[in-house]
């Protein structure tokens, strides 16, 4: 069998992390708080529904695996719809929003002490918040590669057909 991929392309960081940010600005944060409460914000999610599907049918190859029965109907593949090739966009959206955002606050020096000079409503400019957003980044990339590790260290096997 040749070489199976996922993705017709690589994605890109910069515009998963703006579909993401897009999203807080046109429906508010993921979670709101109504009568003291904090409850999921529908419009959010559901957005970040549509979005997910959106870049898995542009980035999703496809690949399809028909040798198994001459049948096309019941042949395997993943594409744009199935909810592996959702689950593993919507994790690298997650991720590419994670990440560059950490860099930006570290890149930016965010903080909340209201005596730093602010920029887009935001308090920039702090070498502490820059330090620690620069931890906290340090930390995500260690977490990551931590679990790159590990699934790779648990790689699993294909069987084999039986000999005759």
């Amino acid at each position: 069998m040749g070489e199976v991929k996922w993705f017709s392309k690589k994605p890109n960081t910069d515009v998963l992390y703006r579909d993401v940010d897009q999203l807080f600005t046109q429906c508010g944060w993921p979670f709101v708080i109504a009568e003291n409460k904090v409850i999921p914000n529908g419009l959010f999610w559901s957005s970040l529904v549509g979005v997910v599907m959106r870049r898995s049918v542009e980035y999703s190859a496809t690949p399809i695996q028909d040798r198994c029965t001459p049948d096309i109907t019941h042949s395997t593949s993943y594409g744009g719809y199935n909810y592996e090739t959702n689950m593993l966009i919507l994790g690298l959206m997650a991720l590419s929003w994670l990440t560059v955002n950490m860099k930006k606050k570290t890149e930016h020096g965010h903080c909340r002490n209201p005596v730093h000079k602010t920029a887009k409503n935001k308090i920039v400019g702090c070498s502490i918040g820059s330090e620690f957003h620069k931890g906290l980044y340090d930390d995500c990339q260690s977490l990551l590669q931590d679990f790159v590790d590990m699934i790779k260290n648990s790689s699993p096997v294909a069987i084999r057909a039986p000999k005759e």
